[in-house]
């Protein structure tokens, strides 16, 4: 093996054949026959290190193509009866201590293993060495004792031989363009731990990639050892490719989505330099669109004319959803118990242009309903402005009609986070019994909210990781008209709203556990004496504060929180359990209230050919087992 003048500087190098001789003494013919192939593993590596391909796992195939030592020599007393179990003991040469060794590697001295699982112990052992830069450790010998007379069980002692302790360092020309030299002075100039050799090549190769050169790569010429510093010298060669500019854009895939609708929403632009993050950044852009049922990573092509192509395959989905929620509250005393209700119509990609329309009617009790319209432009006049404009009515307990119309614009400023600045009016008109009995006045309220979201779940409907945050701030100038004693004034009103919700996995065997945190809050000030009935929140049912009836409680300040145990069934299923927690607080003239609430309860959601079907069962404080609330929920894509 011959090597260049740099190199000779560092260290002094020896052949691979030499190298071979001098350790066949203490090592395996295993190890030979990958001392012999070391070139081949080599140049296998570092051609897989491309921009295509970067993980941070290379470190285990790294270790096992260039420095892997496995030299098992034949023990006394070895048995091949796999029906023996074995007490495994691991002793070592060094410095490295026996027992932290056992303990990293996952075995235990005192629980009896297989002798399938004693050979397995051994790459455990020595893939943890590896991992702290002993390349060339070993197994020794291997020797056996006997437990007990029936020899059912056995002592099992590895003798370990560590080694010495290497440190890498990468050796080569430095690149011609100046962006990347930098980069190439910064991952060569000290020798380093085999983690962060693999971390600095792998950010090379990004960064170069980040900068217009995806098809940089690292290939591997020789390696040469200096044992006075224990540094492991690679030589490679760093070439930059060629500077790629995206010379057109290529959308398959799409049958009903227009292909500017799709353009639009990327992060790059035909012409624009090939950037690696924000390649990255179109599948999870395209997905939140939310009618693609999956996008294919992108990728570079190159034509027959030498023009770089970013070619993007997309697979869609339902865009539109049908929402259905019923709900049964059980009477109480007297009262006969009553059905409630929710129908909520999405159409999420008209004739293919992203713009939206939905329709919603609910009944929260048996006199309370609610209507609701809305659409929604995206990119108003060609910018990343939304314009969505909304007609509510609602109608309380037949005691007064709510109508209130908005008008919002939404901004993307990322791919997580959505600014929200809206104008809106409110008008309240009690019917006569009202405004004589509950001295309850006609009112309109003119209004201006701004709100910030964040939202990195991986999935709406069903998420397995992430969080999203909503919070909005409304000012507005109530006019309240003048009633019996009560004159005309004008007012002013603040409303706070706080939505939060994490979703973290549980470690366990398998993916397939979360535990969903949802904490809400609302609050409303007035400058009236005391909150008026049409201003409070409202508190309590299927999407509130399960086990109680829809809307039972309200107040000027409310907050609830819903945690879930979830076993995750399916892409859309799933089963739990819940506690619910709320609170809320009242003032009027005679009294005042502040209560905290709990629930718990059950559910799941089930994807079926209908769509997904929702049960959730909930018990509220003082409900016997048979007295809970039940609420049903249908999401339908078509």
């Amino acid at each position: 093996m011959t090597l260049n003048k740099k190199a000779k500087a560092h260290a002094k190098s020896q052949s691979r054949k030499d190298f071979a001789k001098e350790k066949l003494s203490s090592l395996s013919l295993r190890f030979l026959c990958y001392v012999m192939s070391l070139s081949e593993y080599i140049f296998l590596l570092f051609r897989s290190l491309t921009c295509n391909n970067l993980r941070r796992n290379y470190g285990k195939f790294f270790l096992l193509a260039v420095f892997l030592g496995v030299g098992i020599l034949p023990a006394s007393g070895q048995t091949n009866n796999d029906s023996v179990t074995i007490v495994l003991k691991v002793k070592t040469h060094g410095d490295y201590s026996a027992s932290q060794l056992q303990r990293e590697a996952g075995l235990s001295n005192h629980q009896p293993i297989s002798m399938k699982q004693f050979r397995q112990s051994f790459h455990d052992v020595l893939e943890v060495l590896r991992s702290q830069g002993y390349f060339f450790a070993r197994v020794d010998s291997v020797a056996f004792s006997r437990e007990n007379k029936n020899n059912e069980t056995a002592q099992g002692s590895a003798f370990i031989n560590e080694g010495r302790q290497w440190r890498l360092q990468m050796i080569g020309d430095n690149p011609r363009e100046e962006k990347l030299s930098v980069l190439w002075r910064e991952s060569i100039r000290r020798p380093i731990a085999e983690m962060q050799f693999l971390e600095n090549a792998n950010r090379l190769l990004r960064e170069s990639a980040h900068r217009g050169y995806p098809l940089a790569a690292l290939s591997f010429d020789s390696a040469s050892l200096d044992r006075e510093s224990s540094v492991a010298f690679l030589h490679t060669h760093f070439d930059a490719g060629p500077f790629v500019t995206i010379d057109s854009i290529h959308v398959r895939g799409n049958r009903i989505t227009k292909r500017e609708v799709i353009i639009r929403e990327l992060p790059l632009r035909q012409g624009a330099i090939f950037q690696f993050d924000k390649v990255e950044e179109i599948q999870s852009r395209l997905m939140r669109l939310g009618f693609f049922r999956s996008v294919a990573p992108p990728q570079l092509l190159r034509d027959r004319h030498g023009r770089y192509v970013l070619d993007i395959e997309v697979v869609e989905g339902s865009a539109n959803t049908f929402n259905g929620v019923a709900g049964y509250n059980p009477g109480i005393g007297n009262q006969k118990g009553y059905l409630t209700g929710l129908i909520d119509l999405n159409f999420g990609n008209l004739f293919g242009t992203s713009r939206q329309f939905g329709a919603r009617w609910e009944k929260r009790s048996s006199d309370t309903q609610e209507l609701a319209l809305r659409y929604r432009e995206p990119w108003l006049l060609g910018y990343p402005f939304h314009l969505a404009g909304q007609f509510q009515q609602l109608v309380q307990d037949t005691i007064y009609v709510e109508r209130q119309v908005e008008l919002s614009v939404e901004w993307p400023a990322s791919p997580r986070i959505t600014i929200t600045g809206s104008l809106s009016q409110q008008s309240v008109s009690p019917d006569s019994l009202a405004s004589e009995r509950l001295l309850l006045p006609k009112s309109r309220v003119l209004s201006a909210a701004f709100g910030i979201a964040y939202n990195s779940l991986d999935d709406l409907l069903n998420p397995r990781h992430g969080v999203a945050y909503r919070t909005t701030i409304e000012s507005g100038r109530k006019n309240i008209s003048s009633l019996r004693e009560i004159p005309s004034s004008a007012i002013h009103r603040q409303r706070l709203t706080v939505d939060l919700q994490i979703v973290v996995p549980i470690p366990t065997g398998r993916d397939a556990q979360v535990l969903s945190i949802a904490l809400h809050g609302r609050q409303v000030t007035s400058g009236e004496q005391f909150v008026s009935i049409t201003d409070e929140f409202r508190l309590g049912g299927a999407t509130t504060l399960r086990g109680y009836r829809e809307e039972q409680f309200r107040g000027s300040r409310v907050a609830w929180s819903n945690i879930e145990y979830r076993y995750l069934l399916g892409p859309r299923s799933r089963a739990f359990v819940f506690a619910d927690l709320g609170y809320f607080f009242k003032q009027t003239a005679e009294t005042q209230l502040e209560k905290f609430k709990s629930a718990f309860g059950l559910g799941a959601r089930m994807e079926t050919p209908l769509g997904v079907v929702g049960v959730d069962y909930g018990l509220g404080e003082g409900d016997g087992l048979l007295a809970g609330k039940v609420h049903v929920s249908l999401v339908n894509r078509f």
